[in-house]
């Protein structure tokens, strides 16, 4: 599938094949950047700067898991803030092929056994960010991703995941059983809807999280940046007003026999709406576009000079 926030996979194959040196590979867009866990805790970031990547990210999983993808190990790592600001989810490399056409519900189409926590090399993800039904080793669907995206976005927005814990199996103990605490108890700005919404991705039960991840990113987008970083242009800069009709430059020109002579270049009638721009020797009452004056001192001396 494609996605602007999503990684681009190439190619995929098996090289060595038959052999024993046989390997799989994906042949992916290389991503310059930061990963998104290089912005925990970091308090100079915007919490809607913050809500623009994520609610992005939702986007581009929802389109994975309209495509029959479920990604299976959402983290902070697997999510990179390129240089241009614009976030790509990364790493579909352990992705489940799932039942076509996939709705958030559909199950996989083959069981995703992952087999216990404690079994060295059967858990596929990362068990800090791996919902409850993937660590009992359950079939995996669309919610799964939802919940790591929830504990991703809570540790975004918090500085810290939802659970803690010394050991491994304390933290599959903590994921199963314990509610994480209040968003806002540790960020109160961040909006009650947002809060509602990546607590209700965090439910244990995967039947009482949201509808798909498009249903997130519709609850937290009007609370995010209204535009994507790479969408941004830096402002024009306000220009003070001034008074009209006065002499701002002395604009050379070539007369009769090759002289050079002078004429004041004033102010004219603005370019939204009067007569156009000012000309050479022009006084008007209204002030002009300083953009619109300067292109036109510019194009006159231009043609004057090269005549």
């Amino acid at each position: 599938f494609e996605h602007p926030n999503a990684v681009t996979v190439y190619d995929a194959g098996v090289v060595e094949e038959g052999t024993a040196e046989e390997q799989t590979f994906l042949a992916m867009e290389l991503v310059r950047g930061r990963p998104l866990s290089a912005f925990v805790g970091d308090g100079e970031t915007a919490i809607a700067t913050k809500l623009r990547w994520l609610c992005d990210a939702a986007r581009a999983l929802a389109a994975a898991h309209r495509a029959g993808l479920v990604h299976r190990d959402v983290k902070p790592e697997n999510l990179m803030v390129r240089n241009d600001g614009r976030i790509k989810v990364l790493d579909f490399g352990i992705a489940k092929q799932a039942a076509l056409p996939i709705d958030a519900s559909a199950p996989t189409e083959a069981p995703s056994k992952t087999g216990p926590i404690t079994e060295k090399g059967s858990f596929i993800g990362t068990p800090r960010y791996a919902a409850p039904e993937q660590l009992r080793g359950e079939d995996v669907d669309g919610r799964t991703d939802q919940y790591g995206w929830a504990v991703t976005a809570y540790e975004l927005l918090s500085g810290s995941p939802p659970f803690h814990a010394e050991s491994p199996v304390a933290l599959l103990s903590r994921i199963l059983s314990d509610e994480p605490a209040k968003l806002r108890d540790k960020h109160p700005d961040i909006p009650r809807e947002v809060e509602a919404t990546i607590l209700q991705a965090l439910a244990k039960r995967r039947t009482d999280r949201p509808a798909s991840m498009d249903d997130i990113a519709d609850a937290i987008e009007p609370f995010a940046d209204m535009q994507s970083p790479t969408d941004r242009r830096s402002p024009i800069q306000s220009v003070s007003p001034r008074p009209p009709a006065t002499t701002i430059k002395r604009a050379a020109r070539k007369g009769p026999g090759g002289r050079l002579e002078s004429k004041a270049l004033t102010r004219g009638s603005t370019c939204c709406g009067g007569r156009g721009a000012p000309r050479i020797g022009e006084s008007a009452t209204r002030p002009a576009c300083l953009r619109s004056l300067v292109m036109n001192l510019e194009t006159r001396l231009k043609t004057s000079f090269e005549t």
